[in-house]
């Protein structure tokens, strides 16, 4: 179960298959909003607004937020599942998954990029379409520089599940054994959590 806010109008709650939704002002109580393909569990969202935004899930799914309807994409994923998803704008996003997958929508298609590992990627978030970043297991750090995807050294094994930031210079990644890494002057430097628990996503809005 995943809970997120989307702009100011809505709130979003991931579960299994189902998606529910509510207009904070408007409407006091929850409905279904769009369900998947059974089985096809909501794994990640994201909006790059409060009108244009995607989510991914269990056996490549995909479905993109447009206009006030919910439309299934294609995904390119074959039966990988999608764990994470970045939306830049209402044409280009990222996808990642199993198996080091990674999807970039480009002109209404996700095509597949070469990630350079098999790794399961868990998270991804970009400052702009020049600077994306996508975490995973083994301490895998992915970057995306505009021309191709490179690994950044991140000074751990511990699985990394999310990853967020509020400019190239400023980007943290969460994971296992309460790991908090973050990016400055394009180094990845640890950060004392005070846990040990697993941290599973990760959210800021300025520097300090």
């Amino acid at each position: 179960m995943r809970y997120l806010t989307i702009g100011t109008f809505w709130f979003i709650l991931l579960c299994l298959s189902r998606l529910y939704a509510q207009p904070a002002d408007i409407n006091p109580c929850w409905t279904t909003h769009v369900i998947f393909p059974e089985h096809n569990h909501i794994l990640d969202m994201h909006f790059s607004s409060d009108s244009y935004g995607w989510a991914v899930g269990a056996l490549g799914s995909i479905l993109h937020r447009k206009d006030g309807r919910w439309l299934v994409e294609a995904s390119n994923a074959g039966h990988k599942d999608l764990f994470g998803v970045w939306a830049m704008n209402e044409d280009t996003a990222w996808a990642v998954g199993e198996q080091g997958l990674i999807l970039r929508r480009e002109c209404q298609v996700w095509v597949p990029q070469e990630s350079g590992t098999d790794i399961l990627l868990r998270g991804i978030w970009g400052w702009d379409d020049h600077n994306v970043w996508v975490v995973g297991q083994e301490g895998l750090i992915l970057y995306w520089d505009g021309m191709k995807w490179q690994d950044e050294v991140s000074g751990t094994n511990e699985t990394l599940l999310g990853v967020w930031g509020t400019g190239p210079d400023h980007v943290l990644a969460v994971g296992y054994g309460g790991t908090i890494l973050h990016r400055v002057d394009g180094k990845w430097i640890p950060m004392d959590s005070g846990s040990k628990q697993i941290l599973t996503s990760v959210w800021c809005s300025a520097q300090d």
